[in-house]
C-alpha cells in the first residue's frame, strides 16, 4: 500500500511492532514462578560473567546521582524557561550515559513537554530519541508505541496530511498489527482532529470507530455518550451509551451521576436504586463525601418514588448517621478543644435534594419527633455551608445561595418562619436573589402564613416556568379548599418532574387529596409506566451484572504484589522493586490517568531516623506504571522500578553509614481526594518484605581496610568505599577515638585516591558527599581545582546553594555551552531561593517584634 509521505510509512512501521497481548510480563522482567506468588526482579548483584564493566557501572551511578538532584531542581517554583532547557540537556546526558535504565528517558519526555513552547525543534528531537530508547527497553510498552506513532503522524505539516496518515494507519489491513486498544486511541485522536477542522460527520464516524474498536477505552466511551446523546432522542439509547461509559470507567463519578439523572427523570426507580447503590460504593471508596451525600439523596428518591418509603427511611438513617459521625470526627481533629455538647450540634452540609427527601418521607410518615430532628439537622447543615463558604472567602453570591437553601427548607417544612424576611433581604444584598425570585419567596411566605388568596394571586403568573412556585400555588389551592384545582396542579408537577424531590412531594400531596396512600408515579399514566419499563429493560441489558460483582467485592478485582530484588542491601548497591498488577475481574480494564486502573501508584515507606528506633514516614512518591493500555481479564503487568530514584534509594545515599530497616508498600489506584496517599476504588495497600540496609560499622579495622581499598584502580568498590570513608571522616566524632589523630593522613589518602580516579568517578563521589564540614576542606579544595566538565556538572547540579559561588564562573568559562547554560539556570534558582529565605527570616523577625514580651515570673520555655 502507498502511504502519503515518509512519516506515514514510519508510523506504519511502528504500528507493526510487537503488541502487548500476552498475559506474561515482557522479557526483561522476571516471570511468574508459581501461582499466587511472584519472583523478585533480577538481583542487584552480578556474577563475573554478566557484571557491567567499570565505565558502564560508574556511568549508571553518576546518571542516577545527577537525576536525584535534577528532579527537585526542575520542580522548583522559581525555575525559568532556560532552566527547563538546561534540565532537558542534562537529562539527555544522563539518559545517554545509562541508556539501559528508564528513569532518565522518562525525565527527558517530561522536560521535552515543558520546553516545547520555547524550543519546539529541540523538544521534538529529544522526545523522539527518548521514545526510541524506551521502545528498545520494552518493545511491548503500548504507551510508548502509541506515542511514537502519533509523533510520526503529527510531523506532517498540514491537518489534511495528518488526516490521511491517520486513515492509512487505521485501514482494515493494519488493525491486527495495531491491536484494538491502540486502534481505538488513534481513532479517537483522528476524531479530535476532524472536530478541530470542523468535519462534524467524520468526527462522529471516527468517534464511533474508537468505541467499537475498544469499548473499554474510557475517554472515547465518555465522549461518545456526551456527543451522541445530544443527537438521539431515545432514552434507551441514552442508557446504552452511558452504560458503556460506566463500564469503561466505573471510577468516573460524573458518568454515574448522568446515568442516575436519566433513570430518575424517566421514573425507572428500580434501576435507579441499583445504580445509586453502586455509585455510593464508588464515591465512598474514592473518599468523595460530597458525592456520597448526593448519591444518597438519589437512592432515597429512587426508593421513595417506587413506594418503598420504609426502606428509604431506613437507608437514610443508616447512611446519615455514619456520615454525621465522620463529619464530627473531622471537626474534632480540626478543633480538639470543641466540647462534646457543641460537637453534638454539628451536622454535615447536605444537598437540598437530600434534605427534602429526608423531610418529605418523615412528614408523610407522621413521625413528628423524627421530623423535628431532621429539620434541625438540615438547618444546621446549611449553617455549616454558610460558615465554610465565609471561611474560604467565597463570593457573596455563593454565600447567598446557601441562605436561599435554608429559606426553601423553612418554607416547605419549617414551623418558625420569623427569620425568613431577613434571610431574603441578605440573599438580595448578596446578589443571589433577583426581583422575580424575591416575589416568589414572598408569595410562598404568604401561603405558609395562611394567606392563601394573597399567595394565589402572586403565584399564578409565576407557576408556568417555576416548579417551586407551582408547588406553592397547588398547596395554596388545597388550603383554599379548591381541591379539584389542587389535584390538577399536583398531578402536573408529579408527571413533569418525575424522579425529583419536588415531584415526589407533589405526588405525596396528590395521594392525600385522592385518598390513595400507595400512589406511585407509574400509576399516573401508561406513558410514564411504559417509559420506565423501557429504561429498566435497557439498563438490565447494557449494564452487566459483573460490574455489580466488582463493586460488591472491589478488592478482588485487582491483584497487586510487590517484591524488592533483595531484602539485604549494602551501601550504594543497586536494587529494584517489582510491582505486579493483575486484572482478576471479568471485565477488561484500561490503564491510564482517567481509567479504572490508575496509571500511577504511590510508594509509601518508613524508616527510623538516625539514632532512633521508631520508624518515621518518608515522603510518599508517585510511580508511573502505564506501560500497557489495557488489561483483559486474567492479564497482568509487571513493572520494574529502579530504586535509586525512589525515596528509599535516596535515603540509602544520604545516610549510607546508617543501618535501616525499611518498610515499603504500594498504594494502587490512589484516591485523588486523599492526595494519592490512600487507595481509591479497586485500590489497595500492598506491602513488600522489609528491607534491611546494612550500613557500615566504622571501626579501626574498617578505616584501615578502606584506606587501602580506595587506591584500587578500576574498581567500583573502591569508588563507593571512598564515598563511605568521606562520610565517616566528615564528622570526626564518627571516627574511632584511637585514630582521630590520623585524620589529616586519612584526608590526604582520600584526596590522592579521588584525584587518581577517572572524572566520572570523581563526579559521582562529589555528587553523594554530605554537606560541607570543616574537616572536608582538603577534598573540597581539590574538587574546586578540577577543570573537568563532568566534575563541574556535579558541582553545579548537586552542591551549589550560594548564587555567588565562584564555581559558576568556572562553569561558564569551561567552553561547554550546555554547562554554561546549566550554571546560569542554577544561579537563577539559587538567587531566588536565597531571597525567599531572607524574606522568610524578615517575616519571622517582624513577627517576633510584634509579639508582646512576657514580663511574668518563671517565663521559661
Amino acid at each position: 500500500m502507498c502511504f502519503p509521505g515518509a512519516c506515514a510509512a514510519t508510523a506504519l512501521a511502528l504500528a507493526m511492532a510487537p503488541i502487548a497481548t500476552s498475559q506474561t510480563a515482557p522479557a526483561p522482567v522476571t516471570p511468574q514462578t508459581t501461582a499466587g506468588t511472584i519472583a523478585p526482579p533480577a538481583a542487584a548483584t552480578h556474577t563475573s560473567a554478566n557484571a557491567p564493566d567499570f565505565q558502564t557501572r560508574i556511568k549508571q551511578m553518576l546518571s542516577a546521582a545527577w537525576l536525584a538532584d535534577l528532579y527537585p531542581f526542575t520542580r522548583d517554583t522559581d525555575i525559568s524557561d532556560e532552566g527547563y532547557e538546561a534540565g532537558l540537556a542534562l537529562a539527555l546526558r544522563c539518559a545517554r550515559m545509562a541508556p539501559e535504565r528508564r528513569p532518565a528517558w522518562d525525565m527527558v519526555l517530561l522536560l521535552a513537554d515543558q520546553v516545547e513552547g520555547g524550543t519546539p525543534d529541540e523538544a521534538r528531537v529529544a522526545r523522539r530519541e527518548a521514545l526510541a530508547a524506551l521502545a528498545k527497553l520494552d518493545p511491548l510498552d503500548d504507551a510508548v508505541r502509541l506515542s511514537r506513532i502519533a509523533d510520526a503522524i503529527e510531523a506532517h505539516p498540514t491537518a489534511d496530511a495528518r488526516v490521511r496518515a491517520y486513515e492509512a494507519i487505521l485501514a482494515p489491513q493494519n488493525r491486527a498489527a495495531l491491536g484494538a486498544p491502540a486502534a481505538a486511541r488513534l481513532a479517537y485522536q483522528l476524531a479530535s482532529l476532524e472536530s478541530r477542522i470542523g468535519n462534524t460527520e467524520l468526527f462522529s464516524r471516527w468517534l464511533a470507530e474508537a468505541v467499537k474498536a475498544d469499548p473499554s477505552y474510557p475517554t472515547a466511551a465518555q465522549a461518545a455518550a456526551g456527543y451522541f446523546r445530544m443527537r438521539v432522542a431515545d432514552p434507551a439509547a441514552d442508557i446504552e451509551l452511558l452504560s458503556i461509559a460506566v463500564e469503561a470507567n466505573p471510577r468516573d463519578l460524573s458518568t454515574w451521576s448522568a446515568l442516575l439523572s436519566v433513570l430518575l427523570d424517566g421514573g425507572a426507580f428500580k434501576s435507579a436504586e441499583r445504580t445509586a447503590r453502586m455509585a455510593i460504593a464508588v464515591a465512598e471508596a474514592e473518599r468523595r463525601n460530597e458525592l456520597v451525600y448526593s448519591f444518597t439523596g438519589d437512592l432515597a428518591t429512587a426508593l421513595w418514588g417506587s413506594g418503598q418509603r420504609q426502606e428509604a427511611s431506613h437507608e437514610l438513617d443508616l447512611r446519615m448517621n455514619r456520615l454525621t459521625e465522620d463529619y464530627r470526627r473531622v471537626i474534632s481533629l480540626m478543633d480538639p478543644s470543641i466540647t462534646n455538647e457543641r460537637l453534638a450540634r454539628e451536622y454535615p452540609p447536605l444537598p437540598s435534594t437530600l434534605s427534602i427527601a429526608m423531610l418529605g418521607i418523615a412528614q408523610k410518615d407522621g413521625d413528628t419527633k423524627k421530623f423535628d430532628l431532621l429539620l434541625e439537622r438540615a438547618l444546621r447543615g446549611t449553617d455549616a455551608e454558610v460558615k465554610r463558604a465565609e471561611e474560604q472567602g467565597s463570593s457573596k453570591a455563593e454565600v447567598g445561595s446557601f441562605l436561599l437553601q435554608r429559606t426553601v427548607t423553612l418554607l416547605l417544612f419549617g414551623k418558625d418562619l420569623s427569620t425568613i424576611p431577613a434571610l431574603l433581604d441578605d440573599a438580595v444584598k448578596s446578589g443571589a436573589l433577583g426581583e422575580q425570585g424575591k416575589a416568589r419567596f414572598d408569595a410562598m411566605l404568604a401561603w405558609r402564613q395562611g394567606k392563601a388568596e394573597v399567595a394565589l394571586k402572586a403565584l399564578e403568573p409565576l407557576r408556568a416556568n417555576d416548579p417551586l412556585a407551582q408547588y406553592a400555588y397547588a398547596s395554596a389551592l388545597a388550603d383554599a379548599k379548591r381541591t379539584a384545582d389542587a389535584i390538577t396542579e399536583f398531578r402536573t408537577i408529579a408527571e413533569t418532574h418525575i424522579g425529583t424531590s419536588l415531584g415526589l412531594l407533589a405526588l405525596d400531596r396528590l395521594s392525600d387529596l385522592l385518598a390513595q396512600p400507595k400512589l406511585v408515579a407509574s400509576q399516573l399514566s401508561k406513558q410514564i409506566a411504559d417509559r420506565a419499563e423501557v429504561l429498566n429493560t435497557a439498563l438490565a441489558k447494557h449494564l452487566p451484572t459483573t460490574l455489580d460483582e466488582m463493586i460488591d467485592r472491589p478488592f478482588r478485582a485487582l491483584t497487586v504484589e510487590v517484591k524488592p530484588s533483595a531484602t539485604m542491601i549494602g551501601p550504594y548497591e543497586s536494587f529494584s522493586f517489582g510491582i505486579r498488577i493483575r486484572n482478576s475481574s471479568r471485565l477488561p480494564m484500561a490503564i491510564g490517568g482517567d481509567a479504572p486502573i490508575s496509571g500511577k501508584v504511590t510508594m509509601r515507606s518508613a524508616a527510623p531516623r538516625p539514632g532512633e528506633t521508631d520508624a518515621a514516614e518518608l515522603p510518599p512518591q508517585p510511580l508511573l506504571i502505564d506501560r500497557r493500555l489495557r488489561l483483559m481479564p486474567g492479564e497482568e503487568i509487571l513493572v520494574t522500578v529502579d530504586a535509586d530514584l525512589t525515596v528509599v534509594g535516596m535515603l540509602l545515599n544520604i545516610q549510607p553509614l546508617d543501618s535501616h530497616l525499611v518498610s515499603v508498600s504500594v498504594v494502587s489506584n490512589p484516591s485523588t481526594a486523599s492526595g494519592g496517599q490512600a487507595p481509591g476504588f479497586l485500590g489497595s495497600v500492598t506491602g513488600a518484605p522489609p528491607i534491611q540496609f546494612t550500613g557500615v560499622t566504622v571501626n579501626e579495622t574498617w578505616v584501615k581496610d578502606s584506606r587501602a581499598l580506595i587506591r584500587t584502580a578500576g574498581s567500583i568498590e573502591a569508588v563507593t568505599r571512598l564515598a563511605l570513608l568521606t562520610h565517616a571522616a566528615a564528622d570526626p566524632a564518627l571516627l574511632p577515638e584511637s585514630i582521630r589523630g590520623d585524620a589529616p593522613a586519612i584526608w590526604a589518602d582520600i584526596v590522592e585516591a579521588w584525584k587518581a580516579m577517572p572524572d566520572t568517578a570523581q563526579a559521582w563521589v562529589l555528587g553523594v558527599l554530605p554537606r560541607d564540614t570543616p574537616a572536608m576542606a582538603p577534598l573540597i579544595e581539590a574538587a574546586r581545582a578540577s577543570t573537568s566538565t563532568t566534575v563541574l556538572r556535579s558541582w553545579a547540579i548537586t552542591r551549589i546553594a550560594d548564587p555567588t559561588d565562584p564555581i559558576l564562573d568556572v562553569c561558564r568559562r569551561s567552553g561547554d555551552a550546555e554547562l554554561a547554560k546549566l550554571a546560569d539556570a542554577v544561579q537563577w534558582v539559587a538567587d531566588r531561593r536565597a531571597k525567599r529565605a531572607a524574606d522568610e527570616v524578615g517575616l519571622e523577625t517582624e513577627r517576633a517584634r510584634s509579639m508582646p514580651k512576657d514580663t511574668g515570673s518563671g517565663g521559661g520555655r
